[in-house]
């Protein structure tokens, strides 16, 4: 069968006009982001979000593309995040044939480096109905996720959990770093999530630096002794790590409960466990919320705790 030449390396042959952004230039794409918060809100973007993106590309965490014109104007910016391997941002003001052109610039660039590359997320309006199916047709697949979250109230009606025989909650500590992380990776071995977040699930290496970056504050304020173990006869089963958006939102970036033991309730009773210990501990905390994709199962607990959809949105990947 003939090979199918990809989308992005065609649309790569009629461009002449999209180049790397020079550290010098940054303050160049002002303008344009004048536009993008003049099409999605004043609070789309941080006021100091030029700052934030000279100390990520000068700590070599992003790359940053622009689109010109034959007079060298500037009419589009694209910004790929090379720690996490995703597209961040395309926009050239809803111009649909220029921000195709920087997608497929920044893919044709970046994918020989990476064996996936990701975009989308809560929160992220940019990636419009055309441009969604515009990814989808160059080989992205599209993950639907929710963005769920749970009163205060509720969680302190929710029943205190009792565990089987044998079982019992301990506070995770960074010495069970290790050993959580092989659990983590265990867990979403093969599941959709490890499709959708290959950065983090992808191998025992990538699990291992999610939980650092946990620790890290890199999804919301971590404190010690706020994240939750399971154990079962001394073997660490289960774990829930919670962090603090915002100093009023708690937040689970990952819960993760062992194969073998699944279907037996114990991923409630850590949530409900983790969730009473955190609103306890911080009397600042009026909710908690959490990210889940749609075909997880996992989705189905969050709903029968009383669980509420905020946002829904799309993450999608191209692999290699």
């Amino acid at each position: 069968m003939r090979r199918r030449k990809p989308l992005f390396n065609i649309l790569l042959l009629v461009l002449s006009m999209i180049k790397e952004i020079e550290f010098d230039k940054i303050d160049d794409i002002a303008p344009i982001l004048d536009l993008y918060r003049e099409r999605y809100g004043e609070n789309s973007l941080a006021e100091n979000f030029i700052e934030q993106i000279k100390t990520s590309v000068s700590n070599d965490k992003t790359s940053l593309f622009g689109t010109y014109d034959k007079n060298e104007i500037l009419k589009g910016i694209g910004f790929f995040g090379k720690a996490s391997a995703r597209i961040l941002l395309v926009f050239a003001d809803g111009n649909m044939d220029l921000e195709k052109e920087l997608l497929g610039a920044l893919c044709n660039r970046f994918q020989k480096e990476y064996s996936h590359i990701a975009t989308g997320g809560a929160w992220i309006p940019w990636i419009s109905a055309p441009l969604s199916q515009h990814l989808i047709e160059i080989g992205f697949v599209k993950y639907d996720r929710a963005h769920m979250t749970l009163d205060k109230n509720a969680i302190e009606e929710l029943d205190e959990p009792i565990l089987p025989a044998g079982m019992s909650f301990e506070v995770y500590s960074r010495s069970n770093r290790n050993e959580i992380s092989e659990l983590i990776f265990r867990g979403n071995d093969g599941s959709v999530d490890q499709d959708v977040f290959p950065d983090f699930f992808g191998s025992l290496e990538n699990c291992m630096k999610m939980v650092e970056d946990i620790e890290g504050d890199r999804y919301g304020e971590y404190k010690d002794g706020s994240s939750w173990i399971l154990r079962f006869d001394c073997v660490i089963i289960g774990a829930c790590f919670m962090t603090c958006m915002d100093g009023a939102t708690g937040y689970i970036p990952d819960i993760v409960i062992e194969p073998e033991h699944r279907g037996k309730g114990l991923g409630r009773a850590l949530l409900i466990h983790s969730m009473k210990r955190q609103i306890e501990s911080n009397t600042t905390i009026c909710k908690t919320d959490l990210d889940v994709t749609f075909s997880n199962t996992a989705r189905y607990l969050y709903e029968s705790l009383g669980f509420s959809t905020v946002e829904e949105y799309a993450m999608y990947t191209l692999k290699s």
